[in-house]
């Protein structure tokens, strides 16, 4: 396997939606890489799991042809080929941002959001243009029927470029605080999670949930489990129960409970 802080630094897109002819498939190979998260080596292959197999491809593709790319990483993945993927996964995608003349003719006079729903309106700033990635992320959002995020891509706030600098304002802004003291108790004391608890979770989150470091999304999941032939939420609910009890390898605990931090631009700074 690729060193694990390597897979998870790497920003990759991932595909939105599996093709229904390769659900079954990855949903068995995750499954296996569920029932493996036992030790470190376990948890670091079912986070680049998604990375390295669901990586979505850089020209489009029909949904049987991305389905067939797809099972063919599933191939590779099963046949233990972690390093021949990992070669074959595109570099992080940029994050740098092209402003463009005009996209609003007159960023005073607003934007006409009458085409929206009716509890989506009035949500556009007429303070500024966004930029071209925005616009290509509003369109695909859009598309999605995600017209809330649709107009927050539309919206965004300036991220701020990362750097030793602004590590450094937001310590000040931010500094480290102790630890609160942990409740003692035993891991026999947290109830399992049961399999019915699993997919209630799922289903409780919107479509348009943003998946975590990983790349893996609630949509991804629910596709997945929704596939059947495959003992997926058996797999995910003991996942679960590892957690939820403490269970995690040390080693594995800074990429388990780890975060991606994005610094925003605001008025202080």
């Amino acid at each position: 396997m690729p060193e694990a802080l390597l897979v998870a630094q790497r920003s990759i897109r991932i595909v939105e939606h599996i093709p229904r002819v390769a659900r079954i498939g990855v949903a068995l190979a995750l499954g296996a890489a569920l029932a493996g998260a036992n030790d470190a080596a376990g948890w670091e292959r079912l986070l680049a799991f998604p990375k390295m197999v669901l990586w979505k491809p850089p020209r489009g593709y029909s949904e049987a042809e991305l389905g067939r790319i797809i099972l063919r990483r599933v191939k590779s993945w099963n046949e233990r080929q972690f390093l021949s993927l990992w070669d074959r996964v595109p570099p992080s995608h940029s994050k740098e941002q092209t402003p463009v003349s005009a996209i609003l003719a007159d960023s005073q006079a607003g934007v006409d959001d009458s085409w929206l729903p009716r509890h989506l309106r009035g949500m556009f700033a007429a303070d500024g243009a966004p930029t071209d990635k925005e616009v290509k992320r509003a369109e695909h959002l859009g598309s999605q029927g995600l017209y809330g995020k649709s107009i927050r891509a539309l919206n965004a706030v300036e991220l701020v470029q990362p750097s030793e600098s602004t590590a450094a304002s937001l310590r000040a802004l931010h500094p480290v605080a102790e630890l609160p003291p942990a409740p003692l108790h035993t891991p026999q004391l947290i109830p399992a999670v049961t399999e019915r608890q699993a997919a209630k979770a799922i289903r409780s989150f919107s479509l348009g949930s943003a998946a975590g470091p990983s790349g893996l999304s609630f949509l991804h999941l629910a596709e997945l489990a929704a596939a059947g032939g495959s003992n997926l939420l058996t797999h995910l609910s003991t996942v679960l129960t590892s957690i939820a009890q403490g269970r995690v390898a040390e080693e594995a605990k800074p990429l388990v409970f780890g975060a991606r931090l994005f610094a925003l631009r605001k008025a202080r700074g």
